[in-house]
């Protein structure tokens, strides 16, 4: 049996790729890896199988799977597949690596199918198939994100050996496959821990549930400082019992260990094991003192926006003794950079002083303090003032209004706009 291909080292590089790809999400699939056996999996009619000691990548310990087509019909689709629970709405990612050696007439790939009944079983609801790579090498494949249609109970992923002609037998390679489903994703865009104005103390408070009846569920939790900030970078997990809720006091300085710092919080779990309710509240002083504080939901990351306006902003021309001032911020939540521009208006429409750009990295949290201050209309005096938020991809930008005598915030929720003509 020949096993050309390319050096590890490529193999591993392409398995990098898999690996930050299933970072984000959840493998569904038994023994995708073929660690050892062949697991989970079972052979359509006409075909065979055979563990092979070889991992596509040359880890130790690990290997991959060979699979054969006799199929009499030429065209005819067979392979190994695994059938799993699927759920409706839920959308898919699925993949892997493939390899075919003796290309004439041969074609693999891997195909996804949905059925209306357990175990595959039913009505075949729609199937989506990735590209066949070329001979030679090991080769990432992957399709495109497939939403289980309505009525759906399980899925099917099929790694296809097919023949172009009738008799004879082909041969293909398959490792390191997926069906991924991808993580859902809260964020609370803005916390702290952190001393301000006046000797307001601004910390943190988060509260977590788990809002199933039957599963744990695994909470990752990542904390995005400031730019100009330090902060630990590690990603801390909590387990969740069914119907468990938990508190974490002051979550920036104790649970991440960050004091002094403020930035956004990315909140990952498995949503096909339940859902997560999130909320906090970011107040000053520390009880048992009278407290003052605004509460910050923990939103989906598709409510990220490109374009926002803010109602109600504060301004006391500059004097902190009284009256108010405005914050404004934005997490970016996507994996490029975006450039965010917030603009100030008075009620009458026009804009007060000049446009504020602040350049966002990937995952990057930065906040403008006194933002009528950095537009250059640190002069105003205003209860009436709005802003607009305009980025350059969708983005949480917030802004929060502080009186500055008691240290009492409120964060002023994000309004749909639509750019002027």
């Amino acid at each position: 049996m020949r096993r050309a291909g390319r050096p590890a080292a490529f193999a591993a590089a392409m398995l990098a790729v898999l690996g930050a790809r299933a970072a984000a999400a959840s493998n569904v699939l038994v023994n995708g890896g073929f660690t050892s056996d062949l697991s989970g999996w079972t052979t359509g009619p006409d075909a065979t199988a055979s563990w092979i000691g070889v991992d596509a990548a040359g880890a130790a310990g690990s290997g991959s799977v060979s699979v054969t087509s006799a199929a009499a019909a030429p065209g005819a689709v067979t392979g190994l597949f695994q059938c799993v629970a699927a759920t409706p709405g839920a959308s898919y990612d699925y993949g892997g690596l493939v390899r075919v050696t003796l290309p004439s007439g041969v074609s693999a790939f891997i195909m996804l199918s949905f059925f209306s009944g357990a175990g595959c079983s039913g009505d075949e609801l729609s199937r989506i198939s990735t590209d066949a790579p070329p001979a030679g090498a090991w080769t990432p494949v992957s399709g495109k994100t497939a939403i289980a249609p309505d009525g759906t109970a399980s899925a099917r992923v099929f790694l296809v050996v097919q023949k172009a002609a009738a008799g004879g037998a082909a041969e293909a390679f398959f490792d390191a496959v997926y069906l991924n489903v991808p993580l859902a994703r809260l964020v609370i865009p803005a916390a702290a821990s952190i001393h301000g104005q006046n000797g307001a103390f601004f910390h943190t408070d988060i509260w977590l549930l788990n809002r199933s009846y039957t599963n744990s569920l695994l909470v990752t939790a990542r904390f995005r400082c400031f730019a100009a900030q330090t902060c630990p970078q590690v990603a801390k997990g909590l387990t969740l019992s069914p119907r468990a809720s938990t508190f974490l006091a002051d979550a920036i300085g104790t649970f991440f260990g960050a004091p002094e710092t403020a930035g956004a919080i990315e909140l990952e779990y498995d949503p096909t094991a339940g859902d997560l309710s999130v909320t906090s509240r970011t107040y000053t002083p520390s009880v048992p003192d009278p407290t003052y504080g605004t509460a910050i939901p923990a939103s989906p990351v598709e409510a990220a926006r490109a374009r926002a306006v803010f109602l109600g902003l504060g301004n006391n021309g500059g004097d902190l003794r009284s009256g108010f001032r405005t914050n404004a911020g934005a997490f970016n939540p996507n994996d490029v950079a975006a450039t965010v521009t917030l603009t100030l208006y008075g009620s009458d429409g026009v804009a007060r002083g000049a446009p504020v750009v602040v350049t966002l990295g990937p995952r990057e949290a930065r906040q403008v303090n006194d933002v009528f201050g950095a537009a250059g209309a640190g002069g105003d005096v205003s209860m009436d003032a709005y802003l607009v938020a305009d980025s350059s991809a969708p983005v949480f930008a917030y802004v929060t209004v502080i009186d500055n005598q008691s240290g009492d915030s409120v964060f002023v929720p994000a309004s749909d706009d639509a750019a002027g003509p």
